[in-house]
């Protein structure tokens, strides 16, 4: 009986501790798809970086951002009209 009890005991212990590792498994897992994840988006940023310290990067923020223009351009200004419909 006592050794039934403790036999009983040690697969409970050893079960547990399976069922223990298969969810550290999987945490290690998902963990491993999020490192992917940031490890592309951060190639993706220095390649950002990169181009807005390039002198085209500059241009196109000056041009769009700040509208700027260069020496001798002239800028112009789309104004769209609002067509209202007729009831």
């Amino acid at each position: 009986m006592f050794l039934a009890v403790v036999l009983f005991y040690f697969v409970f212990l050893i079960l547990s501790d399976i069922f223990h590792y298969q969810g550290l498994v999987e945490r290690r897992n998902s963990l491993r798809e999020v490192v992917k994840e940031k490890a592309a988006a951060l190639v993706s940023l220095k390649q950002e970086i990169k181009f807005a310290n390039s002198n085209a990067g500059v241009e196109k923020i000056a041009r769009q951002e700040l509208g700027m223009v260069r020496r001798g351009e002239t800028p112009y200004k789309v104004i769209e009209r609002r067509v209202e419909e007729k009831k």
